[in-house]
């Protein structure tokens, strides 16, 4: 595609060819950039298209093969608090938590099934293996693991210190279904469970990425020997774990870490040479791989980890998604949703079955699409990523995440609207739809200087905000635009602005979230306060008025100001034909 894309001094990629030719008409050019554009989505198309047959091709296959690809819950999902929310406070003693707490742990063995389902069609076989979403991991949900046939998982050295002070991340341990030590008369219900070296994973993941290639393959192999065991003592045993797309984009001086991961590979392949390490998948750890001289490591005679510590790979802990106000709230949320549908379930499963386990959407559509519909919503709505984002612990590149907000409260609306559709076409009433009031304001855009160009106040924001901010303002008072609307509550946006200063007028536009001019020969009423220093009258005389300090609208409504209380009033009288507009003492 050298002849499609270029790399700038920035590492960026762009099109090549710009088509400036002064005899090329506007139009032509743009079909050929177009053309272009196209060819290049395609190649990356094709590219995706062989990502899952390079892994096949390389797939460990319990003889041969270099890699084994893992699984991860289907959505995505915190599995110990689908089980149980009040898990959280083992390690979270203080945090206050969802109150009631939220348990569905059908859920989980759901959430399981489905990435377990997903991944057999994909690859032709069950996985093996499985990444916790965000290494979550708890005694509690160890069964359903055992159940959906997965035979090992790795979580963080963190969870390790919490639940085995002093133990050592460097061997792999067992844990079974039973909660009492030793195997409980059965071993079936076994699984190997290895631990993150952090140190390393690190590295690699933050710490490499300003450093030389060569001086970062290096690094990693001389790390992995200095933990390696002394002669005669047991086989150790290094799990490097970290998110496989964040790293590479900062490497700055090495594209997407490409010449380090060579390097890397041609160091752990000379050190598999001379005997000192071994690369291996955790499938092939347990069961050896005679070929490679590597002898089976069977789970049943792996030091025990009994009473799984409820935690993840960041921090141990489960506070990432829980224990803020924002995040316990979002709980409420999922959990009011949760019960709701089960609530239908009682009612539609005996007539349209059960589809929460179902990968793909039943045929012919309707109240059955409807209600497998309603679940996939659900079962979305309960991955981590809706959670990650409240709370003050992370935060967007932009600062504003209340656009995850919005999205997580869209699916709730999704399932009851899928819900109510099923329920409806088959003889019953809807569920009453709950207000799932905005749990996060997006962040308001402060003035920065006078309107160079004047707002159009004909009613419409043409083209659209940019017709206000910049340079004027805007802020929000959507609190409660959820899946279902208050109708108190009509205002959205305020947009706020000024001229130039010798002209001295201010400019003001009020979105609703209704038609307002479905208002007019009603009593309603929109009033605009403000609070001032002085107020110079217009005229020839230019008096100053003194600022009358109101504590509550005339109405008697107190109403708060970040000093002073209502000076002015502009009110909106929608009572007749038209809208009448009255400027006068509050």
């Amino acid at each position: 595609l050298s002849d499609v894309v270029v790399e700038d001094a920035e590492g960026h990629f762009r099109l090549a060819a710009t088509y400036t030719d002064t005899g090329v008409a506007e139009s032509e050019r743009l079909a050929r950039l177009e053309a272009l554009a196209n060819r290049l989505v395609a190649v990356n198309y094709e590219i995706m298209k062989g990502i899952f047959e390079v892994h096949k091709a390389l797939g460990w296959t319990g003889t041969t093969g270099q890699v084994e690809v893992l699984t991860t819950p289907f959505f995505h999902p915190i599995l110990p608090l689908l089980f149980d929310t009040d898990l959280a406070a083992e390690g979270q003693p203080a945090d206050t938590l969802p109150d009631p707490a939220f348990s569905y742990p059908g859920d989980v063995a759901t959430q399981l099934d489905l990435a377990v389902a997903y991944y057999t069609r994909t690859f032709g076989h069950a996985p093996t293996g499985m990444w916790p979403s965000e290494g979550s991991v708890a005694e509690e949900i160890v069964p359903a693991f055992v159940a959906a046939g997965i035979e090992w998982i790795a979580t963080d050295r963190d969870v390790l210190v919490r639940g085995m002070p002093g133990a050592s991340h460097l061997e792999p341990y067992m844990i079974d279904a039973d909660t009492v030590a030793g195997d409980g008369g059965d071993t079936d219900d076994e699984l190997m469970i290895v631990f993150r070296d952090t140190e390393l994973s690190d590295k690699v993941g933050f710490f490499y990425q300003s450093n030389p290639p060569e001086e970062n393959a290096a690094d990693f192999v001389r790390t992995v020997l200095a933990k390696a065991p002394r002669w005669g003592e047991p086989a150790r045993l290094m799990s490097v774990i970290l998110d496989g797309e964040n790293a590479w984009e900062w490497y700055t001086k090495d594209h997407d870490g490409k010449r380090f991961q060579h390097l890397l590979y041609e160091g752990l392949a000379a050190a598999y040479a001379d005997g000192s390490v071994i690369t291996v998948t955790g499938d092939e750890y347990v069961k050896g791989n005679a070929a490679r001289g590597l002898v089976a490591h069977p789970v049943t005679a792996m030091t025990e980890y009994e009473d799984l510590f409820p935690g993840s790979w960041i921090g141990g802990r489960l506070d990432t998604w829980i224990g803020e106000v924002e995040e316990n709230i979002a709980w409420n949320y999922l959990r009011t949703a949760r019960a709701d549908l089960a609530a239908a379930a009682v009612l539609l499963n005996p007539i349209l079955g059960d589809p929460a386990g179902d990968l793909d959407p039943p045929t012919g559509g309707g109240a059955a699409l409807a209600w497998w519909s309603a679940w996939r919503a659900m079962l979305s709505a309960e991955g981590s990523d809706w959670f990650w984002w409240y709370g003050t612990d992370q935060t967007s590149a932009g600062g504003d995440d209340s656009p995850f907000d919005a999205i997580f409260r869209a699916q709730l609306g999704a399932v009851y609207a899928e819900m109510n559709a099923a329920l409806t076409a088959n003889g019953q009433l809807a569920v009453e739809v709950p207000a799932f009031p905005p749990i996060l304001q997006p962040e308001p855009v402060a003035m920065t200087g006078p309107f160079g160009t004047l707002p159009v106040l004909d009613g419409a924001l043409v083209p659209g905000e940019s017709e206000w901010v910049p340079p004027g303002g805007v802020f929000y008072d959507n609190d409660s635009v959820g899946a279902s609307h208050d109708p108190d509550d009509d205002i959205a946006r305020v947009f706020y602005g000024y001229n130039r200063l010798d002209q001295g007028r201010i400019f003001l536009a009020i979105e609703t979230s209704e038609v307002l001019a479905d208002k007019l020969g009603t009593d309603y009423q929109l009033v605009v306060y403000t609070s001032h220093g002085n107020l110079v009258t217009e005229g020839e005389s230019q008096t100053i008025e003194a600022d009358p300090f109101n504590a509550t609208t005339k109405e008697g409504v107190t109403v708060a100001f970040g000093s002073g209380g209502p000076a002015r009033r502009l009110a909106f009288d929608f009572s007749g034909a038209a809208v009448a507009a009255t400027l006068e003492e509050a």
